[in-house]
């Protein structure tokens, strides 16, 4: 399981209390579970560092918590579901059903630790005791039912399905039934048959669609009907793949020959009409040179030159010793075989992991680096250097090449762990005496700022800091505690100059040696805008709207140089929000609004349709997975619309296409499943199919940049063929021939051909 900084806790708790996200969407942008944000929202050491930072009390963060969690999830109401669930007569479905929550969850709540804690408290039981009421809850099957379910598959047309519904039982407890000795025994006796044709007809049952008949009719209507795989196998219940396999079966292509009066030849045209292979399966034998060359001659990893090529696995590591494409490899690169063995042998060699581990513990040990630094070095975690100086191997490893005993090294690493207590004084008097943050003094010393921060309230430690300046440890007590609260006149003094005067945050930042962005969370604290409103004579509404107007007014230069910031850097709209005191969404409305954009085009000098470009491909960054997603690249990105536009007549050569253009983040299914959307089809059926040569070369031009592995040369190859046979009939003359190919060669020009 992975483990969550404190930091990354504090700042999600944050961006969940003070903006206006779910902790599902606050989650996914940190990687985690929105069950975990609301478990730290209860953990009252977070609550303090939070109040401390952004000066709110801890009893109106609690508020906000309990106003932002879903009543349906609060502990009262979890507690309630699982007594009645325990002590009631209702079942978990009725029980789910009354309260508007899902069928699994309250399966997750008995065994919440918390919640059985608060029941046991408030009915006076023990936990043990909850628990084995719990586990005589849970029905078990009667003899009957089992009997009943297995009758009713054995003898009635009822799919498995149905008597799951019908019985209340998964498939899995049915399939166990169908098996049970007793259960046959008892059917048997019922029924007059004996248990040995029950077992032959459970095994007909079971094996119903493999019958050749069933395979017969399944193929026939995929290469003869017309079907798609899709619509077959919903009909026959079975996956692709074994439709496709059947279709491959000569005793089924035989059957079903005799039956259509087609020849097997036929049949076997057909399925291959039908296939369209993706685009990975054009890999050719230059892709693979190519491969190996930018693997052993560029500095480039496996993983990077798989990603590139689409190899997947160790394929390169594989193709590296493969005679014939080291020899192309030497020809094209003036090696011989030899060196780009030895280059291979190199690359692949691993480092002994106990030489890197070693390597680690060294310098943690001799060098003034700490642990998380050194484990920065090594793409490591700081948990496992510290593990690894406990290693006594590695010690004694350690100690052979130093010259030193494993007790010196023991020694020397408790005084690391210790930390030196002159360098704690530092740090601590720096962090009293100076207007550096808790955080720049945790980087400068290469400490948390949560370390730093325990320091300060260490009495030894302030006993050594007093002592040196000559201070009482109550006025050293006092200037921390100012210092962990906040000024709050400072905090008064910056949201009063921000709303009454033309300074930017970043300015009023730079004036009060703050971070600009803890201006926008002050604006939101209502005791700092009842202080302001008391000082000013204004109400706190007015200041309120004076806010929005200040956070809305922003003058187009400022949006200009903010979108700047967002199309030319890595950084998501959230992040540059975050850096100039905005919300994410106003970064992304001000990067659509022509405006902004016209006034950065005339900046940069780039023509509004690149930067449009840019910013339509940062927006689908992700992978594009919704059907929203995918209308908006449709509608907005220009190949998007050349391939819609023009090759508008087979969804499978657009889903192709794109899968090449997007890729890595589209992949072909997808694109042919939202290319099935009716509300889709509907903006497709805007687009007309190319009228001409002229069309189809139009779109080539365009797209066979992004051409890997020939896929768009061969499906424009395929479409010009397509349209020959359109225009030219069934029979052409010799004049009509010759008139196309003279067409043909005056654009076939512009493919560079």
């Amino acid at each position: 399981m992975k483990k969550v900084d404190f930091d990354t806790k504090v700042s999600s708790l944050k961006d969940w209390l003070f903006g206006e996200e779910s902790t599902k969407d606050v989650g996914k942008r940190y990687g985690l579970s929105g069950s975990s944000i609301s478990n730290w929202a209860r953990e009252q050491e977070i609550l303090e560092l939070i109040s401390e930072e952004t000066g709110v009390a801890i009893e109106e963060l609690e508020r906000k918590r309990d106003r932002k969690t879903p009543p349906k999830y609060r502990l009262e109401v979890k507690v309630e579901v699982v007594r009645q669930y325990i002590f009631g007569d209702s079942s978990r479905k009725k029980i789910a059903e009354e309260h508007d929550i899902g069928f699994d969850v309250i399966s997750d709540w008995v065994k919440n630790p918390e919640v059985l804690a608060a029941l046991a408290e408030e009915t006076g039981k023990t936990i043990d005791e909850l628990k084995r009421a719990h586990k005589n809850k849970i029905k078990q099957p009667d003899f009957d039912t089992k009997v009943n379910a297995v009758r009713d598959y054995l003898f009635s047309d009822l799919r498995i399905g149905y008597i799951e519904n019908k019985y209340g039982w998964g498939h899995d407890a049915i399939r166990k039934w169908k098996k049970d000795p007793r259960v046959l025994a008892k059917i048997s006796e019922e029924t007059g048959k004996t248990v040995d044709e029950l077992q032959r007809m459970r095994e007909m049952k079971t094996t119903r669609l493999t019958y050749i008949d069933t395979r017969i009719s399944a193929v026939k209507d995929y290469l003869i009907g017309g079907l798609t795989l899709k619509c077959v196998r919903k009909k026959y219940d079975k996956s692709d793949v074994s439709v496709r396999i059947w279709a491959k079966d000569p005793d089924v292509l035989a059957r079903l020959a005799e039956e259509t009066g087609k020849t097997i030849d036929d049949l076997v045209k057909l399925r291959l009409s039908r296939f369209k292979p993706s685009y990975k399966q054009y890999r050719n034998f230059d892709t693979k040179v190519n491969a190996v060359r930018d693997y052993l001659l560029d500095d480039l990893s496996a993983s990077r030159v798989e990603d590139i090529y689409k190899l997947g696995g160790e394929r390169v590591r594989f193709l590296c010793r493969n005679p014939e494409i080291l020899a192309r490899v030497a020809e094209e690169s003036g090696k011989t075989v030899e060196e780009l063995e030895a280059i291979r042998d190199k690359k692949t060699t691993k480092v002994s992991a106990t030489d890197e581990r070693v390597v680690a513990v060294k310098d943690y040990l001799f060098g003034e680096l700490g642990l998380k630094l050194v484990g920065k070095k090594h793409q490591r975690s700081s948990t496992s250097v510290k593990n690894w100086s406990r290693n006594p191997e590695i010690l004694a490893i350690v100690a052979e090449e130093t010259g030193k005993t494993v007790d010196e090294l023991q020694r020397m690493r408790e005084m690391k762990a210790e930390g030196n207590i002159d360098m704690k004084v530092d740090a601590v008097r720096d962090y009293l005496f100076s207007d550096w943050s808790l955080r720049r003094i945790g980087k400068k010393y290469d400490r948390l700022y949560e370390t730093v921060s325990i320091w300060s309230r260490n009495p030894e430690i302030l006993a050594r800091v007093a002592e040196e300046l000559g201070k009482t440890v109550e006025e050293l007590e006092a200037i921390r505690d100012r210092k962990l609260n906040g000024d709050i006149d400072m905090k008064v003094d910056a949201v009063r100059d921000y709303l009454f005067s033309d300074l930017t945050q970043e300015r009023i930042g730079e004036r009060y040696k703050i971070k600009h962005a803890s201006i926008y969370q002050w604006l939101e604290n209502p005791e700092i805008l009842a202080r302001v409103a008391e000082e000013t004579g204004k109400t706190v509404d007015e200041l309120q709207r004076m806010r929005e107007m200040k956070t809305e007014g922003t003058d187009i230069l400022t949006k200009v140089r903010i979108v700047k910031d967002y199309l030319f850097s890595n950084q998501s709209g959230a992040i540059i929000g975050k850096k100039y005191g905005l919300s994410g969404s106003s970064v992304n409305n001000w990067a659509k609004d022509s405006e902004v954009i016209a006034g950065l085009a005339e900046e940069t000098g780039m023509k509004v349709e690149e930067l449009e470009a840019i910013r339509n491909k940062k927006s689908y960054n992700g992978r594009i997975s919704t059907l929203q997603s995918f209308a908006d690249l449709v509608i907005t990105e220009q190949e998007a619309r050349l391939v819609v536009e023009h090759f508008g007549g087979n969804e499978a050569d657009i889903a192709d296409i794109l899968a090449v253009v997007y890729e890595g983040r589209l992949s072909r299914d997808n694109a042919l499943r939202f290319l099935e959307d009716p509300s889709l089809r509907k903006y497709l059926g805007n687009f007309q199919r190319p009228s001409g040569i002229g069309d189809i070369f139009d779109a080539g031009m365009h797209l066979l940049p992004y051409d890997k592995n020939v896929v768009i040369r061969d499906i424009i190859y395929r479409k010009v063929l397509e349209y020959r046979a359109e225009r030219l009939g069934p029979m052409p003359t010799q004049e009509q021939r010759q008139k196309f190919l003279q067409e043909l060669d005056r654009e076939i020009g512009a493919l560079g051909q």
